[in-house]
C-alpha cells in the first residue's frame, strides 16, 4: 500500500478516499478487498481470507471493525 501511495504521488488522505469505495468515511473489509484488487492490482485468487483478515486487523488500530 505504501509503495502504491508513493508511486501514485498522493497523500495518505487521498489514498484513504480511494480505498473508501462507498464514501461512508470508513474502510471496511469489503472496501479493502476491492482496493487490493482494483487499485493495487493484486490477483483475486491471491487474496486469501486469512491474509485479508490479518491485514485488516493490522490496519484497524482501534479494533472497531473499520478503518
Amino acid at each position: 500500500i505504501k509503495e502504491w501511495i508513493i508511486g501514485e504521488r498522493i497523500t495518505v488522505e487521498e489514498a484513504f478516499k480511494c480505498f473508501d469505495k462507498d464514501f461512508d468515511g470508513f474502510i471496511m473489509k469489503d472496501d479493502l478487498r476491492w482496493a487490493l484488487i482494483n487499485l493495487l492490482k493484486v490477483k483475486e485468487e491471491e487474496i486469501l481470507p486469512t491474509k485479508l483478515d490479518r491485514l485488516f486487523r493490522l490496519l484497524d488500530f482501534y479494533k472497531t471493525g473499520k478503518i
